[in-house]
């Protein structure tokens, strides 16, 4: 019986083969596009300067690379980066060793050849530019040849081909234009989707920030964060105080699993698949923020989320706080996760305690390199119970609430209604009633350590004094004085004139 579908035309069948076999051709005298001696150079420029590595992450992956063993080092470096280990050639050869994998890149000598002699490269973005452009030609050249061979089987549809081959171009398109590379590729501010300030917690935590949270051991830091962490995640309200859901990575290198497994039971809270907690028990350790495997799951979400580091000293790898540079160069991490849309929160202690004390330990650069930061007080004279928290903003960038008072009880977070000025003359009270018998100047102290203010406190006492809620006795020096409350209820009210 003849069959009523005409036969194909032979000619195209021919002329599709003729230009495979030429694209073949083209391929095997050409070869694929590369440029191994930038290559060398990038590796090297690492090799000599590993801190430059934070500026090449978000830009290079490691199938960039042409050569399997360049891949391989790239590879390494960033497993060192993540670890917040330094890089250098004799780092490297120990960790390819450690893996196997030193004799596949030709051993140390290899390594040696790369920054040999090497100046400092003042512009590596403009190689990092030449190692892209040629990785996104050979993947076009490697997907039109696996296209060519698709149409060439004729084993599938040709709008299935062709659907094939639009998805393979977008990713294409959509990898070559992640970095702009010239004035004419910077956005304008008007196209970036994330204009208006948006509250993860309402008046609190913005979206796409850095906010630094200090306080003294035990002032509850880790345990307000970790209870605003699971609202988040849940998109539950936190003391009244609304949330956006979105989901959470806490980064702990400060607390062993014992503690934090006490605290999720103490706060009523588990960890999920969109709260992850990942501490130093973990079979890896926690990736530093400027991790490249940090920045690449930060891009890759949907719903950008919520990074908290705990803290900066288990995370600096004994970076000098008081020095600048050493600041800057760690906040760096941060600041590029805020940038491709994080919300990152960064927990540092106070400064040493004194009088003039200031309300983070270091260089002036931690408040410099943060949009928002708080300073939170346990206003208990028991520093080992959560009783009442001041959170009160010593730097922000926009509007927030300049303080919010937060009662604990029984594992939940709630706000005052008193008002951080009637909470504040209740700690007043409480600090006085834990110390009887106190030096006016041992008070002014402990106030200060406190944040309640060394000028608030002195008032405090010539108040009391004034309205018999405070009894003065000779101490047993000359001119030494020493206060006791007596007043009927440390919960009276004494008015609002502190």
């Amino acid at each position: 019986m003849k069959s009523d579908v005409p036969p194909r035309p032979r000619a195209g069948r021919s002329s599709a083969t003729r230009a495979g076999r030429e694209a073949t051709e083209v391929l095997m005298e050409k070869g694929l596009p590369t440029d191994i001696d930038v290559e060398k150079l990038i590796l090297g420029s690492l090799l000599l300067d590993g801190s430059r590595f934070i500026d090449i992450a978000p830009m290079l992956r490691e199938d960039d690379f042409a050569l399997e063993k360049h891949r391989r080092i790239f590879a390494r470096m960033s497993a060192l980066h993540s670890r917040g280990e330094p890089i250098d050639r004799v780092i490297v050869a120990n960790e390819l060793m450690r893996y196997g994998e030193l004799e596949s890149v030709d051993g140390i000598g290899y390594l040696v050849t790369l920054d040999d002699g090497l100046p400092r490269i003042a512009h590596l973005d403009s190689y990092v530019n030449i190692i892209r452009d040629k990785a996104t030609l050979r993947r076009i050249a490697i997907a039109a040849q696996h296209l060519m061979t698709r149409a060439l089987l004729a084993e599938e549809e040709p709008a299935e081909i062709l659907t094939g081959a639009e998805e393979m171009l977008r990713r294409l398109s959509q990898g070559a234009r992640a970095n702009a590379r010239s004035f004419s590729d910077i956005p304008l501010i008007g196209t970036i989707a994330a204009q208006k300030l948006d509250w993860v917690v309402h008046t609190i935590l913005a979206a796409g920030t850095v906010t630094l949270i200090t306080g003294d051991s035990g002032s509850g830091k880790s345990s307000l964060v970790t209870a605003i962490c699971h609202a988040i995640s849940l998109g539950d309200a936190l003391a009244g105080l609304r949330t956006q859901q979105r989901p959470v990575l806490y980064l702990d290198r400060e607390n062993p699993i014992p503690i934090v497994a006490e605290r999720f039971k103490r706060l009523g809270i588990s960890d999920s698949n969109d709260f992850k907690y990942w501490g130093g028990w973990c079979p890896a350790e926690p990736a530093v923020p400027s991790s490249p495997t940090l920045m690449q799951w930060v891009n890759s979400c949907e719903v950008k989320p919520v990074v908290v580091v705990d803290s900066f000293a288990g995370f600096s790898d004994g970076a000098d706080e008081n020095d600048a540079a050493q600041v800057r160069a760690f906040m760096d991490g941060p600041r590029r996760l805020a940038d491709m849309g994080a919300t990152v929160i960064v927990l540092h202690n106070s400064s040493v305690k004194t009088e003039t004390a200031k309300e983070y330990r270091g260089s002036s650069d931690f408040k410099a390199s943060v949009d928002i930061a708080y300073h939170l007080v346990n206003l208990s004279s028991d520093p080992s119970r959560l009783s009442t928290l001041r959170l009160r903003a010593f730097k922000a960038r926009f509007a927030v609430a300049p303080e919010i008072v937060l009662n604990y009880v029984d594992g939940e977070f709630r706000i005052d209604s008193r008002g951080p000025a009637q909470t504040g003359i209740q700690a007043f009270r409480d600090l006085l009633i834990a110390n009887p018998g106190i030096k006016s100047r041992e008070f002014e102290v402990l106030a200060t350590q406190k944040g309640l203010g060394r000028n608030k406190a002195r008032d405090f006492i010539k108040k009391g004094i004034d309205e018999d809620t405070i009894r003065v006795e000779e101490g047993p020096t000359h001119n030494e004085q020493r206060h006791t409350w007596i007043g009927s209820s440390p919960y009276s009210e004494m008015g609002d004139g502190l």
